[in-house]
């Protein structure tokens, strides 16, 4: 898992071999309205907000064939982080390339302008919050993994 502010993305282009064909939605995302965006070669982005939700009601999701790029554009959220091998995987669904599972893990805040970045070994349980329920919006990659 990698976290840090926005304005530090291009010193991670190295992970991503089509850096440049994401250049032109990362320097828009704000503009633009909620909904799913093709990036072509099976990969996609997501515009979406909402509001935070409990831990208490939250499973850990993790992916096998994408990594996730959340960027927090607006608000902030809490997020809780696990290496997959440490989770009760309850199930995952190959052909929407996403599992859930439990247990306990690391609780980290996502402040708007940052982002994370997780790989199939993270499990992660976005859109969380500790005390207050607390508005959100942000863009979420699904980037193949090579």
């Amino acid at each position: 898992m990698i976290l840090d502010v926005i304005s530090n993305l291009e010193n991670y282009r190295q992970l991503f071999p089509r850096f440049e064909a994401y250049q032109e939605y990362l320097t828009k995302m704000n503009e633009l309205p909620e909904g799913k965006y093709d990036l072509g070669e099976g990969e996609f982005f997501s515009i979406m907000s909402g509001e935070t939700r409990e831990l208490e009601s939250a499973q850990y999701e993790f992916h096998q064939k994408y990594l996730d790029l959340q960027i927090m554009l607006e608000g902030s959220e809490f997020m809780q982080w696990q290496n997959l091998d440490k989770v009760d995987q309850l199930n995952f669904d190959a052909e929407s390339d996403i599992g859930f599972g439990t247990g306990p893990g690391t609780l980290i805040e996502i402040p708007q302008n940052s982002f994370y970045i997780v790989y199939p070994q993270d499990a992660h349980m976005p859109g969380l919050h500790v005390e207050e329920p607390a508005q959100f919006k942000k863009a979420v990659f699904k980037l193949k993994v090579k």
